[in-house]
């Protein structure tokens, strides 16, 4: 590869990132700069156009081939381009995300390369991209999945296993999801609005043939994400493949309860083995936003994403959320908190877990449970139908023709998100001006209780039912107020007293809003200011006061305060000593935190160092000596840059350093000056300079008293003095170190 200057469009597009002349690639070689404008242009560079790494057969790459393609990737943004990329062989430069893409030549040369980028450059994001699997979110619906087609004629229906249904072998009685909500009513009282609106279901794609999606599905703006394979168009969902038809039926729960002027768009971002990542998924977000889809199903999570992770996936949440996006995301099936599944964790999407009849009572009786797989917690915001939901299939029956309404039953929080992505694309084609809390509070204003009053752990605020949403205009009683805030923020004690401005506002209603902190010692309110007091957890209650029309309404905004970081000034970095000195102290403060100031050694047979930092000399060598400040409640643990100390032999013939040296001016350009005597010394060395610099010699003496008288010596003029010891062995004078250099003016 030859030389190759950093692109001019790179400068343009990149105004606010300082870009160096170069970027150097693999092997210490310059390296082009592509810019990636947008999302499908970004796909088509890092998926598309590498059909050698795939099989012939659409597919065939295994899921550690998988991995292995999508670990190679390092997402790095900065105000800075790196300037040496450590053996990337391709960089791109995404323009929707402001961020670069280096590719190596594996995973394992990508996760060198990101802690060498992060040493560069420790205030940069970098990360190396990970794969998230299906398998995840489908965990709990495929132990229950079963084929079904429209008519459940026996003849047609596939043989069950034992293990299919927990151990039942038998067909389970679909609920009716869309009753229970009363999205079959509002279908119908829906059909003649004016207008229409959008769904985007990022997932594995959809039965492009399947009869539920004929005028459903927009066609024109669906698009392939995946890595599976080379057409952008291919966004159809495959049967017989691990993401089991997953996106298809999802779609068709949308499909299915609501009128044909509610259009899907299919981002299809989980290939055949049922793999994604955490910057396809975020593109897809990126592409919705950019293509202005109001509303936005995720039936996915990602356990366990590391910070980095979660702050690269909420730049893009965010920014649609500031433009209006209503965003629905399972809360996943692994029956534990929310929290451990994201993005229905960051309090920027709406978090949807499962309902379902309970046992022994008819749909029509309304009396519901939570599903037991349905994760829960104080993050978790609505609960919807998700178990034993019959839906649009990719699978067909032998000798059906290819139109057939194919269906079958799957249980999830996945099959639980699409139903209230089904009200919200309701509420937004009614109110095309509401925001995601304007669709929230909405929410609340019909939801239903199935678990404690008002929002409880398990069920979020309930269910919504909406089957007099066609009458909203009718609404009796007093309605509740969207605040748009987010529900998590994340600060660290680096931030501690300063002012920081509470991001959050009335969007619906006309109460006021006011701030109340949980801990006083974590988090205090000033106004609509928040400071940081000190590490912990802590929540910010933000309340909009009840009105006339309006209940008073709260969001809890959960704050964690991570410990700071302190830092420690060394007085002095290096000392010179003898064998046999004496005890001399080394000096440390600490400029930012709160913790104990201790020192300690790492050379023991060298010297010993107390916790004050006193330091005694017991052999020759070099040892290091560490200020640490000690971790406290707000702070953590900081230890200093090192202290070094070389330690030597003593020369027999080595003389010791002049002390007390003390010199005047007097009159007649002249100068006086003594010291104490040095044990050993043959005489003394004074020098002067005209500048704090380098010493010229002035005058030898075996006194330890002087006068000077030099011509060169000007009135007024400033100059500095010191003097050594000098000791003559077989005619040769050896010296010692200079005295401390004393500066004197002299006198007019």
């Amino acid at each position: 590869m030859g030389k190759k200057w950093l692109s001019l469009l790179l400068s343009m597009v990149m105004m606010v990132i300082v870009i160096p002349a170069v970027i150097y690639g693999a092997d210490g070689e310059q390296e082009d700069v592509k810019v990636l404008k947008k999302p499908e242009q970004a796909i088509d560079a890092i998926h598309r156009k590498k059909s050698s790494l795939k099989s012939k057969k659409r597919n065939l790459l295994s899921k550690e081939q998988n991995r292995e393609e999508v670990e190679r990737r390092i997402i790095f943004k900065s105000d800075k381009a790196p300037q040496n990329t450590y053996g990337a062989v391709n960089v791109f430069y995404y323009e929707a995300g402001k961020y670069f893409i280096l590719e190596y030549n594996s995973a394992k040369k990508a996760k060198e390369a990101v802690k060498k980028l992060e040493k560069d450059y420790p205030r940069a994001l970098v990360l190396q991209d990970k794969v998230v699997s299906l398998d995840e979110t489908v965990k709990a619906l495929k132990q229950e999945s079963v084929s079904a087609n429209k008519d459940k004629s026996a003849k047609d229906m596939p043989k069950t296993k034992p293990s299919d249904n927990n151990g039942k072998g038998e067909v389970p009685t679909p609920f009716d999801g869309w009753k229970a909500l009363g999205l079959d009513k509002l279908k119908q009282d829906a059909k003649d609005w004016d207008g229409g609106v959008t769904v985007g279901v990022i997932d594995s794609g959809i039965n492009k043939k399947h009869p539920w999606f004929k005028t459903r599905l927009d066609r024109e703006n669906s698009i392939n994400f995946a890595a599976d394979s080379d057409d952008k168009n291919a966004y159809d969902d495959p049967p017989n493949v691990a993401s089991s038809g997953h996106g298809t039926h999802v779609s068709g729960i949308i499909a299915k309860g609501t009128p044909d002027q509610v259009k899907i768009i299919a981002i299809r971002v989980f290939d055949i083995t049922g793999s994604s990542s955490i910057m396809t998924i975020t593109m897809a977000v990126d592409y919705a936003r950019e293509k202005k889809i109001p509303v936005l199903n995720m039936s996915l999570g990602h356990p366990g994403p590391t910070k980095k992770e979660k702050a690269f996936m909420n730049e893009s949440l965010q920014k649609s959320l500031q433009e209006g996006t209503v965003m629905c995301v399972a809360s996943g099936n692994e029956f534990t908190d929310v929290t451990h599944s994201f993005p229905a964790s960051n309090g920027i999407t709406m978090a949807i877990g499962s309902m379902e009849p309970k046992k022994g009572t008819a749909p029509e009786d309304e009396d519901y449970i939570k599903s037991d797989f349905s994760n829960n917690g104080k993050l978790l915001d609505f609960v919807a139908p998700g178990r034993n939901i019959e839906s649009a299939h990719v699978k067909n029956v032998d000798g059906k023709p290819d139109d057939y309404e194919y269906t079958c039953i799957m249980s999830g929080t996945s099959m639980a998100t699409p139903y209230m992505a089904s009200e919200a694309a309701m509420v937004k084609w009614k109110h095309p001006e509401y925001n995601q809390w304007d669709v929230y509070a909405t929410f609340q204003d019909y939801a239903k209780d199935i678990g404690p009053e008002g929002k409880d752990d398990d069920t979020g605020y309930g269910y919504v039912d909406f089957r007099n949403y066609a009458k909203d205009d009718e609404f009796q009683g007093k309605r509740y107020q969207g605040i748009s805030a987010g529900l998590s923020l994340n600060k660290s004690m680096d931030d501690v007293n300063k002012p920081i401005k509470l991001d959050a506002k009335v969007t619906k209603g006309d109460g006021k809003l006011t701030f109340a902190s949980t801990d006083t010692e974590c988090v205090q309110i000033r106004d609509d200011m928040m400071i940081i007091k000190g590490a912990g957890d802590c929540e910010i209650i933000a309340t909009v006061s009840e009105t006339e029309k309006y209940k008073e309404t709260q969001r809890n905004i959960k704050i964690h305060v991570e410990k700071g970081t302190q830092s420690i000034k060394v007085s002095k970095s290096r000392f010179e000593k003898k064998l046999g000195d004496k005890t001399f102290a080394v000096k440390a403060k600490v400029t930012v935190g709160d913790g104990k100031l201790e020192f300690v050694a790492n050379e023991n047979d060298v010297l010993d160092v107390n916790t004050e930092g006193k330091v005694r000399i017991k052999g020759t060598g070099t040892a290091e000596v560490f200020a640490i400040a000690g971790n406290t409640r707000n702070y953590n643990r900081c230890v200093s840059s090192p202290i070094r100390i070389t330690v030597a032999k003593k020369d027999k013939n080595s003389l010791g350093q002049v002390k007390g040296f003390v010199v005047k001016p007097l009159k007649g350009k002249k100068v006086t000056g003594k010291w104490k005597k040095v044990k050993g010394a043959s005489g003394y060395q004074i020098s002067y300079s005209v500048k704090k610099g380098k010493l010229l010699p002035l005058k030898a003496t075996k006194k330890t008293v002087i006068l000077l008288r030099n011509s060169k010596f000007k009135k007024g003029k400033t100059y500095y003095f010191a003097v050594r010891a000098y000791k003559v062995i077989h005619g040769k004078k050896i010296y010692g170190k200079y005295c401390k250099i004393q500066k004197v003016k002299m006198r007019k």
